[in-house]
């Protein structure tokens, strides 16, 4: 059987005790364990409770991890921890600059709107062109 933490509320781990009864017929029955849970999450009751061992559970977790814990290291470890806030912080950076992308090693500026207005003129020639031969009076609109 697990151990009951310090940090785990004292319905829960009644709840846990009375599961654990020696005799079966003291246990609870599942539907009274899914009532029971189902006051917890469902209509609040003990939020507080839980609420307050939740905050010690934080508080336990951030006691053990300390500077001590991220110094020590394994003697055979080949492969250590550290923290992605970094990594993540520098590729935002990069990922939210302007979008006036220039080519470093060639040294040239990549005008898009230019391209795509070049590219439309000739699309309109070629639409224009074939309307053209077949249909005199109608002309195909494009934007």
């Amino acid at each position: 059987r697990p151990e009951i933490t310090e940090d785990t509320p004292e319905c829960y781990a009644n709840l846990m005790n009375s599961c654990w009864d020696h005799d079966p017929k003291k246990r609870p029955s599942m539907k009274v364990i899914r009532n029971t849970f189902g006051s917890w999450a469902f209509r609040g009751k003990n939020k507080a409770e839980f609420d307050q061992a939740e905050a010690k559970r934080k508080k336990l977790i951030e006691l053990k991890i300390g500077h001590e814990f991220a110094e020590k290291y394994h003697s055979e470890a080949i492969y250590t921890s550290r923290l992605l806030s970094d990594i993540i912080s520098k590729y935002f950076l990069l990922y939210t600059l302007d979008s006036n992308y220039i080519s470093a090693e060639l040294e040239l500026d990549i005008d898009t709107e230019s391209l795509s207005s070049q590219n439309l003129s000739i699309k309109t020639q070629e639409l224009n062109l074939e309307t053209d031969d077949d249909n005199v009076g109608k002309r195909i609109k494009t934007r």
